[in-house]
Formats: C-alpha cells, structure tokens, sequence
C-alpha cells in the first residue's frame, strides 16, 4: 500500500508540473508534452524575497536561442508579501526531451540567501498522422488543418494598448507608471485550435520592456504580435533639442555600447551622477538620451553650456569617422547631402570627387576625407592646394584689411582736410569780399576824384576861357577908347565896361 502512494504522488507531480525547489522559490511547466512545433511555458515564482536573481537553463530538443528571455532580476520594498512569477516560452527544434534548470539565488527580508536549484524536462513527439479507413478502396475525405493564427482580442490588464487593439495590427506600446513592476498580458485566439504563447505575468523595470505573443495556427503558421510596455521614470530629466524632448538615461544597463575608444565613465547632471563613456582621444563625454519612442542614442555632452550634440561613428575600413561641419570649402566644391549607413550627413562634392569633413576618432586628427562609395573607404583628402588656398585667403583677407585701413584713413584725412578748406575758403571770401569791397570804394574815389579832377580843369578851361574874352574885350575896349579920343566923343573907361 505504501509502495502505491508513492507512485500515485510520483504521478500526481509529473501531471501538476510543479516542483518546489526551496523556501524562496519553485519551477513549473504548462505541459509534460507537446507536439514538435508547438511551444511550452515554463514559470518561475519567488516568495517572502526581498532581492533576487533567477536564471532558467535550456538543453536537449530546445535552445536559449529558442526561448525568449530566460534571466529574472528584482527586488522588492515589501518583502513580506512579494510573490514575483516569470515565464518564458520555448520552442522545439527537434523530437525528444527540453531540459529545464534552475538556479540562481533568493534574499530574504533579514538578509538571509537561499539558493535555488531544480529542474523540468518536457517530451517532444511527432503530430499523429490521420489516415482515414479505405472502405471500398475509396478514401475518406481529409479536413484540412486551420491556418487561422489570429488574436480576436489583446491587453494589458490596467492600461491601455496604443494603437487601439485590431488583429490585422501587430506592435502596440503601453505606458505604466513609474514603479510598476509587474504586468499581466491577455490574450484570446481567433480560432479556438491555434495556440498562444507569451501571455501571462510578466516583470517589468523602468524604460521600455518588449514581449512576443506568439499565435500559432493548427497546421503550425504563426503570427507575432509585439507590446512595447514602457514604465515611466521617475522624475526625469528632461532635455529639449530642436523642438524635441528626450529623457536622459540614468541606469547603465539601458546605456547603449560606444567603440572601443571610450570607457565607462561618469558626469554630473542636474546634481546626479549619470553614467557616460569618455574618449581619452577625442575628450568627448557621451550620455545616452531617450526619445519619446524609447529610442536610445548616444550624444556628445559639454558642461560648460550644459547642451547636447548627436554623435554618430562611421567605421570605414578601420577608421572610426565622426562627421563634423568645416569652417571652409575647398575651391571647386559644394555642399550636398550623402546617406551612409541609413544615416544622412553632410558632404562636398566636385565633378570627381566627395569629400566628407570630421575627426578621425582613433587619432583626433580633423579634416577631409576622400569617400569611395562603391569600396566604403575613406581616404585622406590631400589638402596642399587646400592649405595654399587657405593661406591665400587669409593673405587677400589681410590685404582687405590693409586696403580698407587704407580707405578709412584716406576718408578721414580727406574729410579733416575738407573741413578746414571750408573754413579757409569762407575765410578766403571774406577777405576776398572785404578787399573786393575796398577796392570798389576806392574806385569810387578815383572815378570821383577824376570827375573832379575834369569838372574843375573844365572849369579852370572855362575861367581861361573867359578870361582871354576878357583880355579881347579889353583889347578891343583899348582899341575904341583911342578911336573916341580921336572922334571927340570920349568915353570914360569905367562906363564902358558897364
């Protein structure tokens, strides 16, 4: 009787799938065998913990590769009550046996840790293969497998999908507030006989966390659907560049991997140590910012004016190549847009050539490179009739400087010197007016000494004149006086004259 308990319980284990591996936590499948092409679902809960670590190894008919995420990392603020349970789903490659371990480790409220150990194992077999009765040497007809492998429904319990559920749409994002830690994922199938994989409890942390529900129809097509739950951070910090808001990234895990040329750094930001990477070469320190897409990228950050700049590495044959905008074109080229990597930069054209400007990151050398884009090489640009081009601009620029000093002095001078020709003019044609003026009244004088000067010879002419009447008349009076003298009619002299 007691040989029969033991197996009747041996049995009841093998059916429930559930296996307690410690006081901390215990293993599970959803089946002890499934078909080659179909997928089992293997959970891992953990209890009273405050911290702990689990990892699910995959051998034999399936591979890690075959699975989705197989390791668990949380802790909890209220130990007392937590009961944390993981899935993850695994396909078959093969007939025969998955093997599933368990280990890890489970840290209780006082700090005690209890490692975790134990094990599943799933068969593998072959679909039956129907083969309907002959009866009179005519077959039955066969009913083909559905090939439905639609959702006729999608949630995550508590929040809301974006876009709206339609089986026909396969990525949806979710957004759940800062501490969640734990979702549930629903899910029914269009067609009772498809199978669903990827439903169920899942653990999340801050930023985006992405799951596959799998819909596999009866005849084994599948259909992915995709949820991007993103738990929002807590007090963020926000960054805007060109009309754009972007978050920056403080947990190293979700900091994206740079070259080799930069190491794991730190900066301060807002008064927070943020995690960076420092490039000894170039003395770039790169942060990670986020996009409202949960999109992460590298920028270049300088604490002097606290600002950001995309960075973006090209490696063309072993140069790692990061583009940069030049001060000045060489002659003979012009500016246009070239797409390297899905990326558009900048570059600069000729009739021959393209030339892209940036620094060499492995030895922080600037300038232009030589773009072959049939190779993907980059050569350094020979720039000696650039430098001689350069240094000719920079003599035309003195020049330009020394001709305008030149023109500037020359203005001035030549203003300076009209102001004083103004003043010496104006005094010129005073003087000139006052001597004009001068000379004019003693023309006058002249004209009027000379009127003078004739009126009295004219006069003095006159007197002379009547002076020899005078003298003719007194000759001619003398004259009669003798005649009368003579005639004895003798006149005196002064009655005469009267």
């Amino acid at each position: 009787m007691k040989r029969l308990s033991i197996i009747f319980l041996g049995i009841l284990t093998l059916f429930i799938g559930l296996d307690k591996v410690s006081a901390g936590g215990s293993i599970s499948v959803n089946a002890s065998s499934i078909y080659l092409g179909n997928s089992v679902t293997v959970s891992v809960t953990v209890t009273e913990a405050a911290a702990w670590e689990v990892h699910i190894g995959v051998s034999g008919a399936a591979s890690p590769s075959n699975c989705t995420g197989l390791d668990f990392a949380d802790s909890s603020s209220d130990a007392k009550n937590t009961a944390r349970t993981y899935t993850t789903t695994c396909t078959p490659t093969k007939i025969g046996t998955i093997n599933f371990s368990l280990s890890g480790n489970v840290t209780s409220e006082t700090g005690g840790t209890v490692n975790l150990s134990g094990s599943r194992s799933v068969s593998v077999i072959n679909k039956p293969v129907y083969t309907p009765p002959v009866q009179n040497n005519t077959p039955k007809p066969v009913t083909p497998k559905s090939s439905i492998n639609y959702l006729s429904s999608l949630e995550v319990e508590g929040s809301i999908l974006n876009p709206t559920f339609n089986k026909e749409t396969l990525e949806y994002t979710v957004e759940l507030e800062s501490g969640t830690t734990l979702i549930n994922i629903k899910a029914t199938a269009q067609d009772s006989k498809a199978n669903i994989s990827g439903v169920g409890a899942k653990g999340v942390s801050e930023g985006a966390n992405n799951f596959e529900i799998v819909v596999t129809a009866e005849n084994g097509s599948k259909r992915t659907y995709k949820i991007n739950a993103i738990v929002k951070e807590k007090d963020p910090i926000i960054v805007n560049i060109d009309n754009e808001t972007y978050t920056v990234v403080r947990k190293r895990e979700q900091l994206i991997s740079s070259s080799a040329y930069y190491s794991e750094s730190s900066v301060e930001i807002n008064g927070e140590e943020i995690p960076a990477y420092y490039g000894e070469v170039t003395g770039y320190t790169l942060v990670g910012l986020k996009n409202s897409e949960g999109i992460i990228n590298l920028y270049i950050y300088d604490k002097k004016d606290n600002s950001y700049k995309l960075y973006q590495e090209f490696n063309f044959s072993k140069i790692i190549f990061y583009p940069l905008e030049p001060s000045i074109i060489p002659d003979g080229y012009s500016k246009d847009k070239i797409i390297i990597n899905d990326i558009e930069i900048p570059c600069y054209k000729s009739a021959e050539f393209v030339l892209l400007y940036g620094l060499n990151v492995e030895n922080n050398n600037k300038g232009f490179y030589v773009y072959d884009s049939f190779e993907n090489t980059l050569q350094r640009y020979n720039d000696k009739i650039f430098d001689s081009y350069i240094e000719e601009i920079e003599i035309l620029k003195s020049i330009i400087v020394g001709l305008l000093s030149i023109v500037i002095v020359v203005v001035l001078v030549s203003a300076l010197q009209g102001s004083i020709n103004a003043k010496n003019n104006k005094k010129s044609k005073s003087f000139f007016k006052s001597k004009e003026e001068k000379t004019n009244s003693e023309k006058d004088k002249e004209k009027q000494r000379k009127l003078e000067a004739k009126m009295l010879e004219k006069e003095l002419k006159r007197k002379e004149k009547e002076e020899k009447k005078k003298k003719k008349r007194k000759r001619n009076l003398d004259d009669t006086n003798v005649i009368d003298i003579t005639n004895i009619n003798i006149k005196k002299k002064g009655e005469i004259s009267k």
